[in-house]
């Protein structure tokens, strides 16, 4: 019985380091209780996570992904329509698969940016979206390829303004 509430204990203690899901604890006697409770927007939820209860490394790559599409797109992760919430997430990955991702990147956002650094991020955003955890990349992964993105944004900017002074 002893080692068994050692194992319980041990999940438990991993599950905190998960404390951005809005995780709620208090001690028992004589080991640890954790009661997870999703908190904040659903949106931002790993399906995996909903579905299993288990948050991974994986479930902060697909969170980061929604907040990518967020910024692609100029609006929030879920909207109400027709008193009804539809997710970014999902809307996204079903444009980028249609080859119609355009449709929902803002404007304004579209005409400032590098063709090529915006599919590098779009990408990246599909990318962390994977259903699968294992599809799913590395943050390491991520935060590489956003350096890379940027790269090609800021050497676009900096090419245009020497083009203009160079001619």
């Amino acid at each position: 019985m002893e080692q068994q509430q050692q194992q319980q204990m041990k999940e438990q203690m991993e599950m905190l380091s998960a404390y951005s899901y809005g995780l709620c604890w208090s001690y028992c006697t004589n080991f640890l209780v954790v009661i997870t409770n999703v908190a904040g927007t659903h949106g931002y939820c790993d399906p995996v996570y909903i579905n299993t209860g288990i948050l991974t490394k994986e479930s902060d790559v697909y969170s980061f992904g929604v907040v990518l599409f967020e910024v692609l797109c100029g609006r929030s992760c879920f909207m109400n329509v027709n008193d009804e919430r539809r997710f970014l997430a999902k809307l996204a990955l079903s444009c980028y698969k249609k080859g119609n991702l355009n449709d929902i990147i803002d404007i304004d956002l579209k005409k400032q940016m590098n063709s090529d650094s915006l599919n590098m991020f779009s990408e990246i955003a599909y990318l962390c979206l994977q259903d699968d955890p294992k599809q799913r990349p590395s943050m390491g992964w991520v935060v590489e390829k956003l350096e890379k993105a940027l790269q090609l944004q800021v050497s676009s900017i900096f090419f245009e303004r020497f083009s203009i002074y160079g001619s």
